[in-house]
């Protein structure tokens, strides 16, 4: 296989989950439960590239730090919020309205380890979601966003 058909598959690695759901809460003493449940079709998913929105001035002190430890929403879940490439324009609409000073930060997820998990969210759809620090030298690029005439937050394809 040549690298550029390689690639191409790894891009674009959608997964049908057509199997088992592993979902994983915390109780109210942090114990860990886990739960399994089966579902015929969850849906798509593209798990190759994962992206972490993030106002400039929070991912400047991460990369000093060199952690990014999460957002208020982050802490308070107990994991750092991502979204895979097909989720994002949706997350910016949803929890960043009105923000203008974002970055998109792109990861490979396989360079975040099993600290990574694919979760159902509360509307339904697998998010990915990671319960450790996110490494800044990890990421792969990160592009600040701007909004285009609509107003709407520019997300180019190309990117991905």
């Amino acid at each position: 296989m040549s690298k550029s058909n390689l690639e191409r598959q790894i891009s674009s690695a959608d997964l049908d989950w057509l199997c088992l759901m592993r979902i994983w809460t915390y109780t109210s003493n942090k114990k860990v439960v886990f739960i399994e449940q089966t579902s015929e079709r969850i849906g798509k998913v593209d798990t190759a590239i994962v992206c972490k929105i993030v106002p400039l001035d929070q991912w400047l002190l991460a990369c000093h730090s060199g952690a990014f430890t999460g957002s208020d929403d982050d802490v308070r879940d107990g994991f750092i919020h991502l979204s895979a490439p097909s989720q994002v324009d949706g997350t910016l609409e949803k929890y960043f309205p009105a923000r203008d000073d974002l970055l998109l930060v792109a990861f490979k997820s396989s360079d975040l380890g099993p600290n990574l998990k694919w979760e159902t969210s509360r509307a339904g759809p697998l998010f990915p979601h990671l319960y450790e620090p996110l490494q800044p030298r990890l990421a792969l690029w990160q592009k600040q966003l701007t909004r285009g005439r609509d107003g709407k937050v520019v997300v180019e394809k190309a990117w991905f």
